[in-house]
Formats: structure tokens, C-alpha cells, sequence
């Protein structure tokens, strides 16, 4: 990495939007963050951005992203709580193959998001799942759709 470079991962929740078809929400608690895509993959892509721009203008401010939120706060939300239960209950997507699964069955993922900025320099964040990691879990009434 380069001097100015800082590596961050942040777990991040991704549902289908309850409201709009078609589109997904990706929630990162840690930051506080909420964003949508077209798609799974696309959401992904929108949190890392999101989560780009934020870590950024905090680092430029003087600020340790990490740092903001009061922690009894944070680990408090709703958000967490669900996190925790799809990392713990849910089923291990093996593979790129996996994700395209629960893409279309409409999964509530878990995964890490590895979010790498160099705020003395512009870039684009590299987003980073690690598939040991990924964990899904079906829809509640078992609406998803079959393979």
C-alpha cells in the first residue's frame, strides 16, 4: 500500500428493498450508511462508493471514520441484530456462483465489504468480498425463487 493508503472493512447487510421491486438496500452499520442497486451486485458496488466518499471526507476532516459513532449505539440497532443472525445462521455462499443464487432468489446477505482509500489521491474504491465470509439467508415466508 502507499503512504496514503488505508484499508477498511465493513461488514454490510444487503435485502431486497421491501418498497421497490427489483431494487436492493445495502446497509452498513458501522458508518451508518444506507444506499440501493439495480441489483445485489450493484448494491455492493453503491456501499463502496458510499463508503468511499464518507471515509474520505472524514480522513480530510481529521476524523477516524471508525471513531464517530458512540459504540452502546451502534452495536444497539436493529441493523446489527440482523447481521449477527445472517453470519450466524445463515448458509456459506461458496462462490460467485452463490451470490448469482441469492441475486435471484432475493437472499438477505452478510459480507465483508474491503473498502481501500488513498485520501491524498482520488480512486476508486476496491470492493473485496471474501466468500468464506459470505453468509445468506432465504426470505421469511419462503417466497424465493426456486434455482
Amino acid at each position: 500500500m502507499s503512504p496514503g493508503e488505508r484499508s477498511f472493512t465493513l461488514w454490510t447487510l444487503l435485502e431486497p428493498a421491501p418498497s421497490v421491486p427489483g431494487q436492493w438496500v445495502a446497509i452498513c452499520p458501522a458508518l451508518d450508511l444506507v444506499t440501493q442497486g439495480n441489483d445485489l451486485e450493484h448494491a455492493v458496488e453503491m456501499m463502496g462508493e458510499a463508503a468511499r466518499m464518507f471515509i474520505v471526507d472524514e480522513l480530510d476532516a481529521g476524523r477516524d471514520p471508525l471513531e464517530l459513532q458512540d459504540p452502546a449505539t451502534v452495536f444497539s440497532r436493529k441493523e446489527w441484530a440482523e447481521l449477527m443472525a445472517v453470519l450466524t445462521f445463515g448458509e456459506r455462499l461458496e462462490s460467485p456462483a452463490g451470490w448469482q443464487q441469492a441475486n435471484r432468489e432475493g437472499c438477505t446477505v452478510a459480507m465483508p465489504v474491503q473498502v481501500v482509500v488513498d485520501h491524498l489521491q482520488a480512486m476508486e474504491p476496491r470492493i473485496r468480498p471474501s466468500w468464506r465470509e459470505v453468509r445468506a439467508t432465504h426470505p421469511p415466508d419462503g417466497s424465493h425463487v426456486a434455482a
